[in-house]
C-alpha cells in the first residue's frame, strides 16, 4: 500500500513540472533505480559467515527493494 502511495506522489509532483524539470525528474530517478539493487554476493557471504542466519534479512532486503524499483519503473514508463 505505501508505494503505491508513494507511487501516486511521484506522478502528482512530475505533472505539476515544466518540461525540463520533468526531464531533471527522470534523470533522477533512473539514478534512484542503481540504488535499489541487492548486493546479493554480499548477502550470500554474510549467509555462509552467519551459519544461514542472514537468509532471512537478506529476503525481506531483496524483497523491499525489488518493490522500490517497480515503483520507480511504473513511474518512468508511465511518464
Amino acid at each position: 500500500k505505501k508505494s503505491k502511495e508513494e507511487f501516486n506522489k511521484m506522478v502528482d509532483k512530475f505533472v505539476s513540472l515544466g518540461v525540463e524539470e520533468k526531464k531533471l525528474e527522470l534523470q533522477k530517478m533512473q539514478m534512484k533505480l542503481g540504488q535499489y539493487k541487492t548486493n546479493h554476493i554480499l548477502h550470500l557471504l554474510l549467509s555462509i559467515f552467519t551459519f544461514s542466519l542472514w537468509v532471512i534479512p537478506w529476503i525481506i532486503i531483496s524483497l523491499s527493494n525489488g518493490s522500490k524499483r517497480k515503483t520507480i519503473e511504473r513511474f518512468i514508463d508511465a511518464a
